[in-house]
């Protein structure tokens, strides 16, 4: 775990990360997950986007990441994979039905 820091250069390390982001905000970052990681980490993202406050630009490159999760499974030949992920966007399926 990092050790905690100060307010002071947290403030500072968040304007040197603006500073970066603004400066290289068009590198790309590529990620390579199989399927089960894919799986997961798109559930958790959905969930994440579920709280209420979560509402800001972030929210909305998430949203624009899923898509392309979704997408390149839908692409792969896995289309039940991809109806399932899909179905997460969905809060009506959150919940367990009993068979």
């Amino acid at each position: 775990m990092t050790p905690p820091i100060s307010i002071a250069e947290k403030d500072e390390l968040v304007r040197r990360t603006t500073a970066e982001c603004l400066d290289h905000g068009h590198v790309l970052i590529y990620l390579a997950l199989d399927l089960s990681t894919a799986l997961g980490t798109v559930a958790q993202l959905q969930l994440a986007l579920r709280h209420p406050a979560n509402v800001g630009v972030s929210a909305g490159h998430i949203r624009k990441m899923i898509t392309g999760i979704i997408q390149d499974v839908q692409m792969s030949g896995l289309p039940a994979t991809a109806a399932l992920l899909r179905l997460g966007d969905n809060p009506a399926y959150d919940k367990v039905v009993p068979r």
